[in-house]
């Protein structure tokens, strides 16, 4: 009797410990489903547009595992004035820079861009298409609060 107990209760447990492993696989798997990510993106989109008072959209965006980002067709505009057009962006995250506090980006590659900044950026009037901006070792540290970029090319600028 008291062995037949033993071996129900250690038969919970381990189904118990299974079930802790497995949520947070779930959880992380679903992050990277179509319908999760368009979610997420819209929901970044609107809080992004609530923060800077202009209109931020996408086409399309996709994670790639582990942390890699691609968005198509971003448009940042304020009423019918459209002040950046980004035809692709694409970068590349370390993941265990993360659990530090750290976002490291290793590169960001904005193709096909269009500028117009009359409004956005005060006393700078930039008026193009850039072929491509590319953007290597990017660090930002949270505690700090301190942006770091090592190097940034611009290739084929109108």
């Amino acid at each position: 009797m008291k062995h037949r107990f033993v071996r129900r209760i250690t038969r919970w447990l381990m189904c118990a410990c299974l079930v802790a492993m497995l949520i947070p696989l779930v959880l992380v798997g679903t992050f990277y489903q179509p319908m999760v990510q368009r979610w997420m993106a819209e929901k970044g989109m609107q809080w992004l547009s609530a923060r800077t008072g202009y209109t931020v959209s996408a086409e399309r965006v996709r994670i790639l595992f582990p942390l890699r980002l691609q968005v198509e067709g971003i448009c940042v505009s304020q009423g019918p004035d459209t002040l950046v057009a980004v035809s692709r962006l694409r970068s590349d995250m370390d993941v265990r820079a993360l659990v530090d506090g750290v976002f490291h980006v290793r590169y960001v590659a904005l193709t096909t861009t269009e500028l117009h900044t009359d409004t956005l950026l005060k006393g700078i009037n930039i008026h193009g298409r850039v072929g491509r901006i590319g953007v290597d070792e990017l660090l930002f540290t949270l505690a700090d609060r301190a942006l770091q970029v090592h190097e940034v090319r611009v290739d084929a600028a109108e």
